[in-house]
């Protein structure tokens, strides 16, 4: 394809996932809050009355965390929490220490997820957003061209559980996944962590993307069986061509959750502005 077009492909990808981003954060404090901090029109789900709003996050978990689109995010929505921040690939991981040496409540860590510790080939894609332990299927190359690998390194993993073995994140706790059909080694790898967390954002695909990535059945049933309840389907990707929806990324949350340490009466956080 000739430069020209995989220029445009690569700006409307980036602005694509920064739009998918906003989205989903402006979504979840909707969920939270029943109101919309951004002004957009997005309909109030009945599940949403005052009676039902969940704390805000006091720790938020940020499993792919690219070039720190979701950190700044969070960091301007929540203000108050604590970020911990995964991504494996150098060039990406050097953006997100530069965002953590002026954000104190970013935490960064040169690190993949998965479900064994050790060393692994990952894939980085021409698009880094793509990049993926699983291999690339034909469907998203036809999709988005510009998103080939383009050379494979070596990543140290770990799984969430033994990261957090001595470390203990204040609840609630906001796990958020962008793994790219590496989900259920993440899941499998850390499910004493997902007991604890309150709400966790992932992303599902339903067009064949990635070699060996979980069906979106896999996932519910997966989340279901640690108490998880799907609330929403937000941020939805399409093929740029036939309007097929490829992706989209679910929310799930737990409808019986501990009220936080300190927080024992029950009352509800409010957001910080």
């Amino acid at each position: 394809m000739i430069a020209k077009v995989t220029k445009s492909y690569l700006v409307v990808g980036t602005r694509r996932r920064l739009g998918r981003l906003r989205l989903a954060l402006r979504s979840f404090r909707l969920a939270l809050f029943g109101e919309d901090p951004g002004g957009m029109s997005v309909p109030i789900d009945p599940y949403c009355s005052p009676a039902n709003r969940f704390p805000a996050p006091r720790t938020v978990i940020d499993i792919g965390g690219s070039h720190g689109q979701f950190a700044r995010e969070i960091l301007s929505h929540f203000p108050a929490a604590e970020i911990y921040s995964f991504e494996p690939i150098p060039e990406c991981f050097s953006e997100l220490e530069q965002l953590a040496r002026d954000s104190p409540k970013l935490r960064v860590f040169q690190l993949a997820l998965s479900d064994q510790s050790g060393v692994q080939s990952f894939n980085v894609s021409g698009f880094n957003d793509s990049s993926s332990f699983q291999a690339m299927r034909p469907e998203h190359l036809d999709a988005w061209p510009h998103t080939a690998y383009k050379k494979t390194i070596e990543v140290e993993k770990s799984t969430l559980d033994e990261f957090f073995r001595e470390r203990v994140p204040a609840r609630p706790i906001f796990l958020k996944l962008d793994v790219q059909g590496h989900e259920m080694s993440v899941l499998r790898g850390g499910r004493e962590t997902l007991s604890k967390c309150q709400r966790v954002m992932l992303e599902c695909n339903f067009a064949d993307l990635y070699e060996g990535q979980p069906t979106f059945d896999q996932i519910y049933q997966e989340m279901r069986s640690h108490g998880f309840r799907l609330e929403s389907l937000i941020s939805p990707l399409r093929h740029p061509r036939t309007g097929e929806l490829m992706s989209t990324d679910l929310i799930f949350f737990k409808p019986e959750q501990d009220a936080p340490v300190g927080d024992q009466s029950g009352s509800r956080l409010e957001p910080e502005v």
